[in-house]
């Protein structure tokens, strides 16, 4: 018989699953900003590719530490703290007044979406059995390609309409409202690990 999901457990994979929808549209929102940027900014084509490196960059340095974090610390608040931090780095990447200023605040945006994915894995991992985390990742994941693609297209509408700064301000606002989702959650413990696993054999992974 085919394990059923409790209502704590949709929930659960609910705002995650938004969180994650959020977290790529801000990440994506840049691209289709770029011929605005280069024009009010006077950039080169290397710069605006800096813009992405920033992020990657310091999204990629900032997940192992915050990674680390989560195991230490409450899931939720980190994933609340998160989401707040990078919507409030995308609300001023609409402020930005120089080139520099932009790369600054989009490096922060990376800071605010390394800390979500370890933790939210987490969550998903002390809230659902192992013979239904793989659905669940799916599902997960789902939040993260979609908003990819909404990233795009609406920063390319947006920025038509209103301007690009407009398009940072828009989509860093429904972080807000789902930090606060987030902390509403109740925490939950990590079941204890089956065994260790050396470092070793994660890096041949």
């Amino acid at each position: 018989m085919e394990q059923r999901f409790t209502s704590y457990q949709i929930r659960v994979l609910a705002i995650l699953a938004l969180v994650n929808f959020v977290n790529y549209v801000d990440r994506q929102v840049l691209y289709p900003l770029f011929p605005l940027i280069a024009r009010d900014f006077h950039l080169t084509n290397s710069q605006l590719g800096l813009l992405a490196v920033a992020f990657s960059l310091v999204h990629a340095v900032a997940s192992l530490p915050l990674g680390r974090l989560a195991d230490v610390v409450s899931r939720k608040k980190v994933i609340s703290y998160a989401v707040l931090f990078w919507s409030g780095a995308t609300f001023l990447s609409g402020m930005a007044g120089s080139f520099r200023s932009l790369m600054a605040a989009r490096a922060l945006v990376g800071v605010g979406e390394a800390a979500y994915t370890p933790a939210g894995t987490a969550m998903i991992t002390a809230s659902f059995p192992r013979n239904l985390r793989a659905r669940v990742q799916g599902v997960f994941d789902v939040g993260m390609f979609i908003g990819g693609a909404v990233g795009i297209a609406l920063g390319g509408i947006l920025a038509e309409r209103w301007g690009w700064r407009s398009a940072f301000f828009i989509v860093g606002i429904p972080g807000l409202l789902l930090a606060l989702s987030v902390l509403r959650l109740p925490e939950i413990q990590c079941p204890r690990q089956e065994k260790l696993v050396p470092v070793s054999d994660l890096l041949r992974v």
